[in-house]
């Protein structure tokens, strides 16, 4: 039986209801397990220590130079096969006491030196510090560095801004640029994606300015591009879900942007708009599953796009089946037909957060975090634009804990980078561990 509770620390006022059961999962399990594994179980990942630049078919850990307690990543592939990686960490708090200062740190990866030095970007207590909402990194054709963070902005719970710090370049100080929002409601505004773009960086968030409203109006979907200046923002969709994530690529110089849409008899599907010749097109569904569900679940799309070709990986309810999806658009084309990446019942069904990222050419890994019966793995599986699949393959044991968070990937030259919160741990960790394409077994034909 699978349990969703409808109240969630990431709820808005518009979405907080009392702790139920949303929907019971009864189908077969038709996902792949790793074939060394028994069923049900996972065995502990034993990282091999290698040399740089020797990938093989075995994790290689590549901890970040992050604090216990750290957690909240997010990261970012540059053109020249290094990886940003942005998080939150606690400056005080320790012992089982909530933290009340934390600071936001960054470090770069690169295959030849390992991670860097971490830098402090900004620290205090008005950090609105979650699991769910993280902060989000970029570099743009210039070389600046731009991240998102999360700022308190009034009493409220939810209610904080988007706010952008930029670095210039090498041996640069980090400055606050401000908000790409200037509505100065104090509601909910979060959940970024960072696209970089000639001259600058698409930003686009989830908007909840319409709540500041006496009909309490629905959280929107928005976006502004940060040059030199940060530019007046555009409104992409008007009623959206409350506490999904964005995903957004640059495809052939055009956005293509996914979020988790809510229509008015709370069918929260994922959705599309994206950059025409004509400006930005409607919101329409990428696939219309018709989940139906009263409350945000918090688990919204992923995007990886490579020379014209779009990857989209998604969870859904729909059905009363707990299902991770996969579509691919070509070069110049629509998102086809999704392939089923993994589908369970009971304590084994996937729980979503899923991350898609580019293996080799045509091929892609799907991540999501998959359900055991007692506790949780982070899985993955190949896939391939002709409609294969590979195994299923656990990569690290996890635990279904919210501060487990989301796992992100950043292709590398041989394979990926896989960061993640290890939340078995008290304090949790942020781990990191480097995988090579061999260790996702190769496709066959579904």
């Amino acid at each position: 039986m699978i349990v969703w509770a409808i109240e969630d620390e990431t709820m808005t006022p518009l979405t907080r209801f009392t702790l139920g059961v949303l929907w019971i999962g009864v189908v077969a399990l038709t996902s792949a397990c790793n074939p060394h594994t028994a069923p049900g179980t996972v065995s502990e990942v034993a990282p091999q220590t290698q040399a740089p630049g020797n990938l093989a078919a075995s994790p290689v850990a590549i901890d970040p130079p992050a604090q216990e307690g750290a957690f909240a990543p997010g990261i970012f592939a540059t053109d020249d096969g290094n990886v940003l990686l942005v998080w939150m960490e606690p400056l005080s708090g320790f012992g089982g006491e909530q933290p009340s200062q934390y600071r936001l740190q960054w470090s770069e990866w690169t295959p030849t030196e390992g991670w860097r030095a971490p830098e402090t970007i900004v620290a205090g207590g008005d950090f609105f510090a979650n699991w769910a909402d993280t902060p989000m990194i970029a570099r743009d054709s210039e070389g600046r560095t731009l991240v998102s963070f999360a700022r308190k902005s009034g009493p409220d719970t939810y209610a904080y801004d988007v706010v952008l710090a930029r670095k210039d370049g090498p041996g640069q100080e980090w400055r606050v640029l401000g908000s790409p929002h200037h509505d100065k409601t104090q509601t909910e505004h979060g959940f970024v994606s960072m696209v970089p773009r000639k001259d600058g960086v698409q930003v686009i968030w989830l908007d909840g300015r319409q709540y500041a409203t006496p009909s309490k109006g629905p959280m929107t979907l928005r976006t502004a591009f940060v040059g030199d200046t940060i530019r007046e923002g555009t409104q992409l969709d008007g009623r959206v879900c409350d506490c999904c994530n964005t995903a957004a690529a640059l495809v052939e110089q055009r956005l293509v942007v996914l979020y988790r849409d809510r229509d008015p008899g709370e069918i929260r599907d994922v959705a599309i708009v994206q950059e025409t010749t004509q400006g930005w097109s409607s919101p329409e569904a990428l696939h219309t599953d018709g989940w139906n569900i009263a409350g945000c679940p918090v688990n919204g799309p992923a995007v990886h796009s490579n020379k014209g070709q779009t990857w989209s990986a998604w969870f859904t309810g729909a059905d009363n089946t707990s299902t991770v999806k996969a579509a691919v658009a070509p070069p110049g084309g629509s998102f086809g037909e999704p392939l089923v990446v993994a589908r369970g019942t009971g304590q084994n069904a996937p729980l979503g957060r899923a991350a898609v990222a580019l293996l080799e050419q045509d091929e892609v890994a799907v991540v999501w975090l998959a359900g055991l019966p007692e506790g949780a793995v982070w899985r993955a599986r190949r896939l391939s634009a002709q409609g294969k699949l590979g195994d299923a393959v656990d990569i690290v044991p996890a635990n279904r804990a919210r501060t487990s968070g989301f796992a992100r990937l950043a292709p590398i030259e041989g394979g990926l980078v896989f960061v993640f919160t290890d939340a078995r741990e008290k304090p949790a960790r942020l781990r990191a561990l480097r995988l090579g394409s061999g260790m996702f077994p190769t496709t066959t034909p579904r």
